[in-house]
């Protein structure tokens, strides 16, 4: 899939509704999710003063679904729809279905995002879009369709294709832990996304190495 080209330039104080509009713009389908909310006179951290939107204080997937009846398959590109979902609902997550404009591969690796989408580049994997999605997790995007139930799985749980339908959360959205996911390689950069099976093996290697390569060449702890 070649994705629109034109830059992605979310003004500083950008609304949900407006990036929202230009993920949608770009032909990325989207729809609007619940998100963290604070509970009045709580203290310390996130998760203990925050729930999700959806009013559960059990919640099995805090800020991790759908708003209302809305489900994956409702995602469109339609602005009209957008404006009715985020004028509902100013601050909710936004949200795509991994299989509708891009495919996700996952990794699971304490190595931060910069460390990963470099050690790719040094190995001469093709990149495209790389998010920033919480803690130890990092999700590079591909193109649609190429990581499907035909491409051999890697071993081992660190790297995951992610299944077709399920949720992929895009900036700026925000994880009940306080975190905002964010873009670590962005759109603008790679209109065209590179099939997974091109990725795969650079990206094997890049986790596997990555963190010993770390320990050889020592720096500043900012370069993490």
């Amino acid at each position: 899939m070649s994705l629109c080209q034109h830059p992605f330039q979310a003004p500083q104080r950008a609304t949900p509704l407006e990036v929202a509009l230009d993920y949608a713009g770009r032909g990325i389908p989207v729809l609007p999710c619940h998100y963290p909310v604070e509970l009045v006179g709580q203290r310390g951290p996130w998760e203990e003063g925050r729930v999700c939107s959806c009013g559960r204080l059990s919640c099995p997937a805090p800020a991790l679904h759908p708003i209302g009846l809305v489900t994956a398959a409702d995602a469109t590109t339609e602005a009209v729809d957008v404006v009715c979902w985020w004028a509902a609902s100013a601050e909710a997550g936004i949200a795509t279905p991994a299989g509708a404009a891009v495919d996700v591969v996952e990794v699971h690796h304490p190595a931060p995002a910069v460390a990963l989408v470099g050690r790719v580049s040094e190995l001469g994997g093709p990149l495209g879009p790389v998010i920033r999605a919480g803690r130890g997790c990092t999700q590079f995007l591909v193109a649609a369709g190429s990581a499907g139930h035909d491409l051999p799985r890697p071993d081992g749980d660190e790297i995951v294709l992610v299944p077709l339908g399920s949720l992929v959360f895009l900036p700026p959205s925000r994880l009940i832990d306080g975190q905002r996911v964010s873009w670590a390689r962005p759109l603008p950069d790679t209109p065209r996304l590179p099939p997974a099976d091109r990725l795969l093996p650079a990206l094997v290697e890049a986790v596997r190495t990555v963190v010993a390569l770390r320990a050889e060449r020592p720096g500043p702890a900012s370069g993490w």
